[in-house]
């Protein structure tokens, strides 16, 4: 998976491989931090890459921006 932010969100990993067996969900963690220019509610999408093909921007996520938590 290649991961697409707007302007003004980083995310980490940016690219990873994850493989999905059948019938069966599976996460993967990502670091997202949103820049002062985010707006409350930013898309997420990414590239899906299979048997050498690749599928640009083929699933979203919808993410809420909300101000740094104390680390």
């Amino acid at each position: 998976l290649r991961l697409h932010g707007p302007e003004g969100i980083q995310v980490d990993p940016e690219a990873f491989d994850l493989t999905v067996p059948p019938r069966i969900e599976t996460g993967q963690t990502v670091r997202v931090e949103a820049g002062p220019a985010a707006r409350p509610v930013e898309v997420l999408t990414a590239d899906v890459t299979f048997d050498g093909r690749t599928l640009p921007h083929w699933t979203e996520a919808l993410i809420e921006v909300s101000p740094a938590q104390n680390r």
